[in-house]
C-alpha cells in the first residue's frame, strides 16, 4: 500500500473564518455531531473563547483537507494544581465529537510540534468526548487514547418498529402513563418545531430553567451567553438540521428535547419536563414518540443520546465508547501532572477518603 503523505495547515480563526468554514464544509461532515459543525463551534469560540488565541489545523493526505480541528488554549487547576492545557475547546456543552479520520501517531507528533511552533506554551494536550462507533482499547500507548464513558442510541431503520427497539414491558409501562396523563392533563400534542423553531426554543429554554439544572445554573438561561450562543445556533443550522420536540397540551408544554437531525443521526443533547406532571414520566413518553418518529423518517436510522445517562439504562439501548486523547508535554509542570494523574488513578479510592478527611478537619 503506497504511504499516504500529510501536511498540516495552521489557520488563525480571526483571520481566515471564511475560509475555515469553506474547509470544515468540504470535508465530509453530514454524519458529525453537531459540535464538529462551524454552526455550533463558531458561536461557542465567538462567545466563550473571545480575545484568546484559537487556531484551526486542518490535516491534509495526499494534499487532501481530512480534518479541520479548532485548538484553543485554557489555564486549568485540579485540587491545589494549575497547568496549561491546549486542545480542542473545553465547554460544557460540547459533550460529543467525531474524529472519522483520526490523525495517526506520526500526524499527532507533527501537530504537537506545530502547535508549539505557533506559539501556545502547554503542559497537556486534549480532545475529549470523542465519539467512538466500535469498541477500542482502554488505552493506545502511542496515541495515549482513553476510554472515559459510554454513548447510548438507538437504531431506527425504517425497517423495524418501537417493538423491535424498546422491550415490551417499558412500553406498555410508558403507555400507562400516557393514559394516566390524557386524564389528568387532556388530550396531548407531539410536535417537532412547531410554529417555528425561534419560539420552540425560547419554549424548551423556560421549561429547562424551571427544573434541576435552572438551579443548578446550568441551564440555556442560566446566563446570557449561553441563551445568546443557542440563538445564534439555532439560526445557523435552521429548522431542517435543528430539532426542538414537544409533547404539550393547548396550554401546557410537558416535555421537550433539543437535537440535531444531521446526516442519517438525530442528536438528543437536552431533554427537559415539567416538575408538575413527573409522575406521569413525560421524559419518557416524549423519548418513545422521538423514536417513532425517527423510525417513520425516510432519512433516519440512530437516534444518539449523546451521553449515557442513567434513566437510559431502563430502555437498554445500543452502546458505543466516548474517548479522549491526552498527551503531556515534556515540560516540568507537564510531567507532574502526569505523575500525579497517574497515582490518582492508581490509588482513587484512597485518596478520596484522605481528601474527604482532610475536608472535614479544615471545615
Amino acid at each position: 500500500m503506497m504511504k499516504q503523505e500529510h501536511s498540516w495547515q495552521s489557520l488563525d480563526f480571526y483571520q481566515n473564518r471564511e475560509l475555515i468554514k469553506e474547509i470544515i464544509v468540504s470535508i465530509d461532515q453530514n454524519h458529525t455531531p453537531a459540535n464538529n459543525q462551524w454552526e455550533f463551534l463558531y458561536p461557542v469560540l465567538d462567545i466563550f473563547f473571545l480575545n484568546k488565541p484559537i487556531i484551526f489545523y486542518i490535516l491534509y493526505r495526499n494534499e487532501k483537507a481530512v480534518l479541520a480541528l479548532p485548538v484553543t488554549q485554557t489555564n486549568q487547576h485540579k485540587f491545589f494544581y494549575r497547568w496549561s492545557e491546549v486542545g480542542f475547546p473545553y465547554h460544557s456543552h460540547i459533550n460529543l465529537i467525531s474524529m472519522t479520520n483520526k490523525p495517526s501517531h506520526a500526524e499527532m507528533t507533527s501537530l504537537l510540534r506545530n502547535i508549539s511552533t505557533d506559539g501556545f506554551k502547554w503542559d497537556r494536550f486534549s480532545i475529549r468526548h470523542i465519539f467512538s462507533p466500535h469498541e477500542v482499547d482502554d488505552i493506545d500507548d502511542d496515541l495515549k487514547f482513553y476510554k472515559t464513558d459510554y454513548v447510548a442510541w438507538f437504531n431506527t431503520a425504517s425497517n423495524l418498529s418501537i417493538n423491535d427497539i424498546v422491550s415490551k414491558k417499558h412500553l406498555r409501562n410508558i403507555k400507562r402513563q400516557e393514559k394516566k396523563l390524557l386524564s389528568e392533563a387532556g388530550e396531548i400534542d407531539f410536535n417537532c418545531n412547531k410554529e417555528s423553531l425561534e419560539l420552540s426554543l425560547s419554549e424548551f429554554s423556560e421549561l429547562e430553567h424551571k427544573g434541576w439544572k435552572g438551579k443548578s445554573g446550568v441551564a440555556i438561561y442560566s446566563s446570557s451567553e449561553l441563551s445568546d450562543m443557542y440563538k445564534i445556533i439555532a439560526k445557523n443550522f435552521g429548522h431542517n438540521s435543528m430539532k426542538v420536540f414537544q409533547i404539550r397540551t393547548k396550554d401546557t408544554l410537558l416535555a421537550s428535547a433539543l437535537g440535531f437531525g444531521l446526516g442519517n443521526t438525530l442528536y438528543i443533547h437536552k431533554v427537559s419536563f415539567s416538575s408538575h406532571y413527573s409522575s406521569f414520566s413525560p421524559g419518557n413518553i416524549l423519548l418513545s414518540k422521538i423514536l417513532e418518529y425517527s423510525i417513520e423518517s425516510k432519512n433516519l436510522d440512530i437516534v444518539n443520546l449523546v451521553t449515557f445517562p442513567k434513566w437510559a439504562a431502563r430502555w437498554h439501548p445500543n452502546k458505543s465508547p466516548k474517548n479522549e486523547i491526552i498527551i503531556y508535554n515534556s515540560t516540568m509542570k507537564g510531567l507532574c501532572l502526569n505523575l500525579c494523574i497517574r497515582l490518582w488513578r492508581g490509588n482513587k479510592p484512597l485518596l478520596k477518603r484522605v481528601i474527604k478527611a482532610f475536608k472535614a478537619i479544615i471545615s
